[in-house]
């Protein structure tokens, strides 16, 4: 979300529950210039700590999304999560004693957990020890 639409929700929200700027100010420990400002989508100089503090009083959560060239990074973080897992998964399928299955998305990580095998132990989530 843009700082527009920041501004946008959090004076929503303000105005459903029928506060004045001032009330809210009070509330957040801030100014109600800094209200007036986050309001208007003008979050430049205001400090990040007051925009959660602004959000808290209204029992509103600010999340943050961090953007790399164009896409959502938490996206990245999560393909290199999982290539990492691939990449164990293989290198315990190269070893002896121990068998690699590939989990389908269809299963429940729930199932996944508490399942157990015939052919040994679960280890790592997806590799058992054949010993």
């Amino acid at each position: 979300m843009d700082d527009q639409g920041i501004g946008w929700s959090l004076r929503l929200i303000r105005t459903r529950k029928g506060w004045r700027q001032e009330d809210l100010a009070m509330r957040a420990g801030v100014s109600r210039w800094v209200v007036l400002r986050i309001e208007q989508g003008r979050l430049g100089g205001v400090p990040l700590g007051k925009i959660r503090a602004v959000a808290g009083a209204l029992d509103a959560r600010l999340d943050s999304v961090v953007r790399w060239q164009g896409g959502d990074l938490g996206r990245l973080v999560s393909a290199r999560h999982a290539r990492m897992h691939e990449l164990m998964a293989r290198f315990f399928g190269d070893l002896p004693g121990w068998i690699a299955e590939r989990k389908s998305p269809s299963r429940s990580t729930a199932n996944a957990a508490s399942s157990t095998s015939s052919r040994g132990t679960r280890h790592a989530g997806s590799c058992w020890s054949s010993s």
